[in-house]
C-alpha cells in the first residue's frame, strides 16, 4: 500500500495582541506533541497552512512568522520529516486599504455592480486589481522569499496566493490547488455570505486547463482560508457548479472559524464534497474581560491500493487538565478508533477518478445504541383470564396502526401482496423490504385490510413498533414500551386473547438482526419465533432495506413500474383518466421515477400547473449518476428538495428536520413550536415531513400506566405525537447542520427539556415530574454540553454542563429509576473523566455505584465506589465520603465479604454524622456482621426506631425488613406492614409487599393476601422486570407463581408462565424455565383443557415449550 501524509495548520495569527509570551508556549505543546504523533501519522511530506498567517498583514508579522516557520521544519527535521510547505493567503493576510481609496468603495458593491466583476477579471492592469495586489504584497513577498522547500510544479494563479502544485511520492501523485478567498474581505465587519471564488482562478492556477492537468493524478485536493458558507449565494452556486463539482477535489482544506469540523456531503445522489476544516493553531476569543485560548491542528494520510483509497486524519486540540495547564490531545468531538485517529475508506474506481464514491458500509458512522430504559408500569393482569371484550378495554389507548389506505395503493403490487398475504397465513411472518420514499406503510396496510376482508373480520387490531432506533435486542424492547406505553409482555398478554391481530416491526435494522444475547446467543430471529409461540393468533410483519439474515420469507418493493404508475394514477383521487394517457404517464413516470409520495405530489401541483409545465416546477430531477450509493435516492431526494427550496414554510420543515435530527429522541410539535421563537415551527411543517417519510408520527402513551382498582388493565393517559427521525434520516442530514447550528439546537433542546435554569447550573424540579424524564434525547444533550465545554475550553460552560449531568443522575436515582441513571452516568463519565470537572465527576460517579449495586453489579460498584473515594480526596465532603463508604459497605456486605464491609461501615463512622441516616445504615451493617443473634436482633430493633423517630425512612425501612427475617412471624408481619405504609420509599415498599406475600405464602395463608396486596404485587412484578432486578424479579415471579396454585388458579398460573417464561427465553434464562416446566408437567392438562374456562393458547403455548424441552435433553 502506497501512501502520502501531511499536516493541516491553520491561522496561527502571528502579532496578534498578547500573543509574544504566549507563542512559546505553544511552540513547545506543539513540538511535543508532534514528537508523540510521529511515529503513527508520519513521515509527513508536506504542510497544508490554511490562512491567516499574520495578523494585520504587515512585513514585521510575516518576518516573525518565518522564524515560527524555520523552527517547526528544524525540530520535523530531527523528527524524520522534510514536508514542503503550501499556503494559501487569510483575510489577516493582506493590508486593508484606505476606506477613501475610490476602488476599495467600488468593490464593497461587487455582487450588485456587474460592471465592476466584469473589469476586474478582464485584465491585472484595472485599478481594483491592483488594489488587491497592493493588500497582499507582503503575503507575497514574504512567500516567494520564505527558505522553506515549495512543492514541485507549483505554478502561480490569477490572483496572489492562487497557485497549484504536485506532490510525487511512491508513485502516487497528488496535485494540490490553493485559491484566494480573501481579496473580497477588504474591511472591517461581518463578511459572512459575501466573498467570492471564481473558476477564473482555477483555470488559471491549473495552467489554463484544470481538467487536463488534473489528469492521470491519485487525487487533488483544494486549499482556501474560508468554507464555502461564507462566500455569497450566487457565488455558492457557481463554486458547486464550476469550482468544485462533485468528482473534481478529493478533499477541501480550509480554516478561518477557528473550530474543527470535517464533514462528507452527497447531494442528489452525486459524488462525495469532502469538507476538512481546520482549528485555530493560535486563536483568542475574548468575552467581556474573558479570554478564551484556542490550539489545534490535525495529521493526515491518504493510503492508496489497486481497489480503495483509505483517509485518516489525527485531529488534535489544546485542552486544560487538571492541574490547569494546556496540553495537546486527541479531539474528541470525533467518532476516534484506538489510535486517536478517523478513517474513512472508499472504492478506487480508477487510478485518475479522484472521487471514490461512497462505500456500502461507512465504517465510521457511529451506531447510536438506544438502550432500553423501561420505567415504572402497570404489572401484566394474572388474576382473571382476558376475555377479549376486556382485553381490547385494555388496550384501547394504546395506539394503532391506521389502515385508512387510498384505492390507488390497493390497485398496484398486487403480485408482491398475494404473496405477503400468503405467507402471512401459512408461516405468520413475513418481511417487507423497501427503501424509503416506495410508499411501504401504505403496501402494509393494503396487505393488512386484504387479510381482514379475507377472514371476514370487521376488526383486525395492528400495531406498529419503529424499530430503526433499537440495535440490539434490549433495546427493541424498551422501544416497544416508550411508542405503545406498555412492556412487550404486557401488549402480548393483552394481544394473545384477540382473534387476531398484525405486529409491524418497522425498519428493523442490521445491527439489531445480528445481535445476540450474551451466554444464551439468542437472536432476533429467536424473539419473533418466541412471540408467534407465545400468541397463535399474531401475525407479524417486519420491514428493512436490505436483505436480512432470517428464517423468515422476504417480498421485496421496488420503484414502480410503468404500468403500475398507470394504475396508480388512474385510480387516484387527483388522477383519473384525464391523467392516465401514455403521454401523461409517461412525463409522470421520468418525473417521479416511480416513487408513490413523488407521484402523489406531482399529481398535487397538477391541480395549479398542466402536464406541460411540470418540467419547469420544483419537480425537475436533478440528473443523477454513478453507481447506486448507501443513501437512498428517495432519501437525497427529499432532503435536497427541502433543503434548496425558495418556500419559506418549506425551508422551515428543513430546519425542523435538523432540530429533530440532533434531536434523536423526538419530541411533540407542541413543544418543539416556538424552539425558535422567531420562526415558529406549524403542523404544516411536521405534515410535509411525514408525507416524504422523513419523519414519523408515534402516538406515544403515558410511559407510567397504573392499574385499576379491580386491576382489570392498564390506565393511561391520552398518548401524545411524538415526531421522531428515522436514523437513517437522522444520519444523511447530520452532516449538512454546521457545529454551530448544532450546538445551538442542543442548548434550546435543553431549555425545553430543564428550563432555562440549566444555564445558571440549576435544573428545574418539573422536570422530574414528567414520565419522560430519563428517557428523552438526556443523554444526547448532556454528553454534547459537556464535550462542547470541552473543546472550547470553556470551565464555566464545563462546570455548568457538569452540574447538569450530576443533577440529573441524582433526580432519576431518587426516583429509583436506576436504569436510567446508569445510562446517563455511563455517557458522561468518560466526558468528565477527560475534563477539569472533578467535582461533578465525582457526583455523578458515586450516583452510578449506587445505581449499579442497587442492580445488582455488585463488582462494577465496587470498582467505581472505591475509585471514587481514591480520587476524590479533599473534593469530597465528609457527607459524600459517608455515602460512598455506606455503599461500598453494601455492596461488599451484599457480596459475602464480611471484612470488607465492616471496613467501610467503620469508615462511615469516621466520616458521617452521629444519628444521621448513613451513620444508622453503618450500624446496622456493623451489628449484623459482628453479633450473636439474640444481640442483633436487639440491636436492630433500636437502631430501627432511632432511625424512624429521626425520620430516616429508608434506613429505617431496610432495617426493618432485614429484622423481619430474624423474628418471629408475627413482629415480621407488623415490620412489613410498616414499611408498606411508609411514605416516599418506592423501593422498599416493593420489597415488603413480596416479602409479605412469601411469608404468607410459607405458612399456607395465601387468603389473607388482599386483593390490593395481589394487584401491588403485580406492579412489582412489572417495575422489577423494567428495572432489570432480576433476582428479586425471580423472587416475585415465585411468589405469584405459589400465590396462584394455592389457589388452584391453573388458568392464571398457565399465563403466569407464559408471561415469565417469554422473559427467560429472551435473556436465555432457560434454567429458571425448565424447573417451572418441570412443575406444570405434573398437571393433568388434557382435564384442565376439557374443563373450561383455560385459554387453549395458554396450554399450547406451554406443551410447545415442554416439547422443545424435552428434543433439547435427548438431543
Amino acid at each position: 500500500m502506497s501512501s502520502v501524509s501531511w499536516l493541516h495548520l491553520t491561522d496561527l495569527h502571528v502579532g496578534m495582541h498578547g500573543q509574544d509570551w504566549l507563542l512559546p508556549n505553544l511552540k513547545e505543546l506543539l513540538f511535543e506533541d508532534l514528537r508523540r504523533l510521529h511515529d503513527h501519522a508520519g513521515p509527513w511530506d508536506f504542510v497544508v497552512f490554511s490562512g491567516d498567517v499574520a495578523q494585520t498583514g504587515a512585513h514585521q508579522e510575516f518576518d516573525k512568522a518565518t522564524e515560527v516557520l524555520r523552527d517547526l521544519w528544524a525540530h520535523l527535521k530531527i523528527l524524520g520529516s522534510t514536508p514542503c510547505l503550501i499556503v494559501t493567503p487569510g483575510n489577516h493576510d493582506l493590508v486593508r486599504p484606505l476606506t477613501k481609496d475610490p476602488a476599495l468603495r467600488a468593490m464593497l458593491h461587487w455582487h450588485e455592480d456587474s460592471q465592476v466583476r466584469e473589469e476586474f477579471w478582464s485584465s491585472a492592469g484595472n485599478p481594483y486589481r491592483q488594489l488587491i495586489a497592493g493588500a497582499f504584497e507582503n503575503f507575497g513577498r514574504w512567500h516567494d522569499a520564505l527558505a522553506i522547500p515549495k512543492p514541485s510544479g507549483f505554478s502561480a494563479g490569477i490572483l496572489p496566493g492562487d497557485s497549484s502544485c504536485l506532490i510525487e511520492k511512491n508513485g502516487i501523485r497528488v496535485g494540490l490547488v490553493s485559491l484566494n478567498s480573501s481579496f473580497l474581505q477588504l474591511t472591517e465587519g461581518q463578511y459572512e455570505e459575501r466573498l467570492e471564488l471564481d473558476v477564473r482562478q482555477l483555470v488559471s492556477a491549473c495552467g489554463g486547463d484544470h481538467v487536463k492537468w488534473a489528469s492521470g493524478l491519485d487525487a487533488v485536493l483544494l486549499v482556501t482560508h474560508h468554507p464555502r458558507e461564507w462566500l455569497h449565494p450566487s457565488a455558492q452556486a457557481r463554486f458547486d457548479s464550476d469550482v468544485y463539482p462533485p468528482r473534481r477535489f478529493f478533499v477541501h482544506f480550509c480554516g478561518h472559524l477557528h473550530e474543527a469540523a470535517a464533514l462528507n456531503l452527497s447531494t442528489g445522489g452525486a459524488g462525495l464534497r469532502r469538507l476538512r476544516q481546520g482549528p485555530s493553531l493560535f486563536g483568542l476569543k475574548y468575552w467581556g474581560d474573558k479570554q478564551e485560548r484556542i490550539h489545534g491542528y490535525s495529521a493526515g494520510q491518504l493510503s492508496l491500493t489497486p481497489s480503495e483509497i483509505a483517509e485518516t486524519i489525527w485531529p488534535r486540540l489544546a485542552r486544560l487538565g487538571y492541574a490547569g495547564h494546556l496540553r495537546l490531545v486527541a479531539d474528541q468531538g470525533y467518532d476516534l478508533n484506538q489510535n486517536d485517529a478517523v478513517i474513512w475508506t472508499y472504492p478506487r474506481r480508477s487510478g485518475s477518478d479522484v472521487e471514490q464514491g461512497i462505500p456500502d458500509e461507512d465504517p465510521n458512522v457511529n451506531v447510536l445504541s438506544r438502550t432500553d430504559s423501561d420505567s415504572q408500569s402497570a404489572g401484566v393482569s394474572l388474576l382473571e383470564e382476558v376475555s377479549e371484550h376486556n382485553a381490547r378495554a385494555a388496550l384501547d389507548r394504546v395506539p394503532r396502526m391506521q389502515l385508512e389506505v387510498e384505492p390507488h395503493h390497493r390497485r398496484i403490487r398486487r403480485l408482491e401482496q398475494a404473496t405477503c398475504e400468503e405467507h402471512l397465513e401459512g408461516g405468520r411472518c413475513v418481511w417487507v423490504l423497501s427503501d424509503w420514499g416506495l410508499g411501504t406503510d401504505s403496501f402494509v396496510a393494503s396487505v393488512i385490510l386484504s387479510l381482514a376482508e379475507r377472514n371476514r373480520l370487521r376488526d383486525l387490531d395492528a400495531f406498529a413498533i419503529q424499530c430503526d432506533d433499537a440495535s440490539t435486542i434490549e433495546s427493541f424492547r424498551g422501544q416497544v414500551h416508550r411508542q405503545l406505553g406498555l412492556p412487550l409482555q404486557q401488549l402480548l398478554s393483552f394481544a394473545v386473547s384477540l382473534s387476531q391481530c398484525v405486529l409491524v416491526l418497522e425498519n428493523v435494522t442490521t445491527d439489531l438482526l445480528s445481535d445476540k444475547l450474551p451466554d444464551s446467543g439468542t437472536t432476533f430471529d429467536d424473539v419473533i419465533r418466541s412471540i408467534l409461540d407465545y400468541c397463535p393468533q399474531i401475525r407479524i410483519i417486519l420491514t428493512a432495506r436490505s436483505v436480512p439474515v432470517s428464517r423468515f420469507p422476504y417480498v421485496t418493493l421496488k420503484a414502480l413500474e410503468l404500468p403500475d404508475v398507470r394504475t396508480y394514477v388512474l385510480h387516484h383521487r387527483q388522477g383519473g383518466e384525464k391523467l392516465a394517457g401514455a403521454d401523461a404517464v409517461d412525463t409522470l413516470y421520468r418525473r417521479s421515477t416511480g416513487l408513490p409520495p413523488h407521484l402523489d405530489r406531482l399529481l398535487e401541483s397538477l391541480r395549479y400547473v398542466n402536464i406541460s409545465e411540470l418540467a419547469d416546477s420544483e419537480f425537475e430531477d436533478a440528473l443523477e449518476s454513478g453507481p447506486v450509493e448507501e443513501v437512498p435516492r428517495a432519501l437525497e431526494r427529499a432532503v435536497t428538495g427541502l433543503a434548496k427550496s425558495q418556500d419559506r414554510y418549506t425551508r422551515r420543515s428543513f430546519k425542523l428536520l435538523k432540530v429533530l435530527t440532533v434531536l434523536a429522541e423526538g419530541e411533540t410539535l407542541q413543544r418543539l413550536k416556538y424552539f425558535d421563537q422567531t420562526d415558529p415551527f406549524y403542523s404544516k411543517n411536521a405534515s410535509e415531513l411525514e408525507a416524504l417519510q422523513l419523519v414519523q408520527i408515534v402516538q406515544l402513551a403515558d410511559a407510567n400506566p397504573t392499574s385499576t382498582q379491580d386491576n382489570v388493565g392498564p390506565l393511561v393517559s391520552r398518548p401524545e405525537s411524538l415526531l421522531v427521525a428515522p436514523r437513517q434520516v437522522r444520519d444523511y442530514v447530520r452532516p449538512s447542520i454546521h457545529p454551530r447550528e448544532y450546538s445551538e439546537i442542543v442548548k434550546r433542546g435543553a431549555d425545553l427539556l430543564f428550563g432555562v435554569e440549566w444555564r445558571e447550573g440549576r435544573l428545574k424540579n418539573a422536570y422530574f415530574r414528567t414520565a419522560a424524564a430519563g428517557q428523552r434525547n438526556e443523554r444526547i444533550i448532556l454528553k454534547h454540553l459537556l464535550s462542547d465545554a470541552i473543546t472550547r475550553a470553556d470551565s464555566s460552560a464545563l462546570q455548568r454542563a457538569g452540574q447538569l449531568a450530576a443533577c440529573v443522575c441524582e433526580g432519576l436515582n431518587r426516583k429509583d429509576r436506576f436504569r436510567e441513571t446508569i445510562v446517563i452516568a455511563e455517557a458522561v463519565l468518560p466526558l468528565l473523566e477527560e475534563s477539569s470537572s472533578m467535582q461533578s465527576k465525582l457526583d455523578v460517579a458515586s450516583v452510578h455505584g449506587k445505581a449499579l449495586r442497587m442492580l445488582g453489579r455488585r463488582e462494577e460498584a465496587i470498582e467505581i465506589l472505591q475509585r471514587t473515594l481514591d480520587e476524590g480526596g479533599t473534593h469530597l465532603s465528609k457527607r459524600a465520603k459517608s455515602s460512598l463508604f455506606l455503599n461500598l459497605a453494601l455492596a461488599h456486605q451484599a457480596n459475602g465479604d464480611s471484612e470488607e464491609a465492616v471496613a467501610a461501615a467503620k469508615q462511615v463512622h469516621q466520616f458521617g454524622r452521629p444519628g444521621s441516616g448513613s451513620y444508622l445504615q453503618a450500624e446496622a451493617i456493623i451489628a449484623e456482621e459482628t453479633l450473636s443473634e439474640q444481640e442483633l436482633i436487639t440491636e436492630w430493633t433500636k437502631l430501627e426506631r432511632v432511625a424512624r423517630a429521626g425520620n430516616h425512612m429508608t434506613v429505617a425501612n431496610n432495617i426493618a425488613l432485614d429484622l423481619a427475617k430474624s423474628v418471629g412471624t408475627d413482629e415480621a408481619a407488623r415490620l412489613r406492614e410498616r414499611v408498606i405504609k411508609s411514605p416516599e420509599d418506592g423501593y422498599n415498599h416493593i420489597r415488603a409487599v413480596v416479602a409479605k406475600a412469601k411469608s404468607q405464602l410459607a405458612i399456607e395463608a395465601a387468603g389473607t393476601v388482599s386483593s390490593h396486596e395481589k394487584a401491588l404485587l403485580v406492579q412489582a412484578y412489572s417495575y422489577l422486570h423494567g428495572q432489570r432486578m432480576q433476582s428479586l424479579f425471580d423472587t416475585c415471579h415465585e411468589v405469584l407463581w405459589q400465590l396462584l396454585r394455592s389457589e388452584g388458579r391453573w388458568n392464571a398460573v398457565l399465563r403466569l408462565f407464559r408471561h415469565s417464561s417469554f422473559v427467560w427465553r429472551i435473556y436465555g434464562k432457560l434454567v429458571n424455565e425448565k424447573r417451572y416446566v418441570e412443575e406444570l408437567s405434573t398437571a393433568n392438562l388434557d382435564v384442565l383443557r376439557q374443563s373450561g374456562g383455560f385459554a387453549a393458547a395458554d396450554i399450547d403455548y406451554f406443551e410447545g415449550r415442554r416439547l422443545e424441552a424435552s428434543e433439547v435433553v435427548s438431543g
